[in-house]
């Protein structure tokens, strides 16, 4: 009797083990789905090709290029005034903007170049340090300079590379 007792113990305990699994397997399967749908819709997307006239998107169709802009040598914001900044960059545009860009540069540099010592007069050493603090340099730079040369809000310039960023 013990063995068949044995033997009824056991087969309801399968059945709620594979009942188990198979829960847990869809789950796992719905998980999945569900974090690589994005990337799917994203990559989907991204390769169907532009707008609807067929032509590519401008990242996708231009190669970039660059513009130097004039060093900039400010005292940093420090209570003895001790240190300073010495930045050079360039402007990453796209190849066909280049010219375009170039033009409205030598027109507004006086614009630029001003707003750029003012900005960078007002940073102190902390807000300079480090990766984050040079990221959030470039993205001023990079939102101020578009700002003067697109009004329209077309962004001409797509990044700013330091050339040189000397702090002594």
């Amino acid at each position: 009797m013990s063995d068949q007792e044995n033997t009824e113990t056991t087969e309801p305990t399968t059945g709620k083990k594979s009942s188990l699994l198979m829960t847990v397997g869809v789950a796992v399967v719905a998980i999945i789905a569900g974090v690589a749908t994005p990337f799917l819709v994203t990559t989907l997307s991204s390769s169907s090709g532009g707008d609807s006239k067929g032509k590519g998107n401008k990242a996708e169709t231009d190669a970039y290029e660059f513009v130097s802009f004039d060093e900039v040598v400010v005292n940093i914001d420090e209570p003895r005034l001790t240190r300073y900044l010495r930045l050079k960059v360039s402007l990453q545009v796209y190849e066909s903007d280049k010219l375009d860009v170039e033009k409205m540069i030598e027109k507004k540099k006086l614009i630029l170049r001003d707003w750029l010592t003012s900005f960078l007069g007002d940073q102190g050493m902390e807000s300079i340090r480090g990766a984050a603090g040079h990221n959030r340099l470039r993205r001023e730079i990079k939102d101020h300079f578009n700002s003067v040369l697109a009004p329209d809000g077309n962004e001409l310039i797509l990044g700013i590379l330091f050339e040189e960023f000397n702090v002594q």
